[in-house]
């Protein structure tokens, strides 16, 4: 035999060796190199089983005793897999909805600002966050906006203060 036969030899023993001891060096985590898609599948694979368990346990073909158990396991596994196959944290998604409401009402209705201090008010603020101000283009009671010639609400008819009437 000659020493480049040898060579080749080992580097092959080296190659299969390297593929066959793979999955003993990734720590029981086979499933974080796996891509999005297939970490997805996972979880709908585990949810599919826990259905069946679930339909099994109901129809009387699992006893309570085996189906406590395997129904934990499933679940455990469930987490796993979502937390795995999740996007974004749900604080992130949260925060975004917020900001979209935000926007929406900030477009919905006019910007508003405090007679006393001139700080931003949102809608259905009667008074000044900041500063404590009553705001006077506000009738008492529902919030609802109107003008300086207006002398009675449109929606309980009371009578509302004038621009001179008004005391400061």
């Amino acid at each position: 035999m000659t020493i480049g036969a040898l060579l080749v030899g080992l580097a092959l023993l080296i190659l299969i060796a390297s593929i066959v001891l793979r999955p003993l060096t990734q720590r029981g985590r086979p499933d974080e190199t796996a891509p999005r898609e297939d970490r997805s599948a996972r979880l709908e694979a585990v949810l599919a089983a826990l259905r069946d368990l679930d339909f099994d346990h109901q129809t009387g073909k699992i006893s309570e005793q085996d189906h406590a158990p395997a129904r934990a396991g499933l679940l455990a596994q469930a987490a796993e897999a979502m937390a795995r196959a999740s996007g974004p944290p749900m604080e992130d998604i949260l925060e975004e909805r917020v900001r979209e409401i935000r926007r929406h009402l900030d477009e919905a209705s006019p910007a508003r600002y405090c007679t006393g201090c001139g700080g931003r008010l949102f809608p259905g603020d009667r008074f000044c966050p900041r500063c404590g101000t009553a705001q006077a283009d506000r009738r008492p009671s529902g919030g609802r906006v109107v003008a300086d010639e207006d002398r009675y609400c449109v929606e309980c008819g009371r009578r509302l203060q004038t621009q001179a009437t008004r005391i400061p």
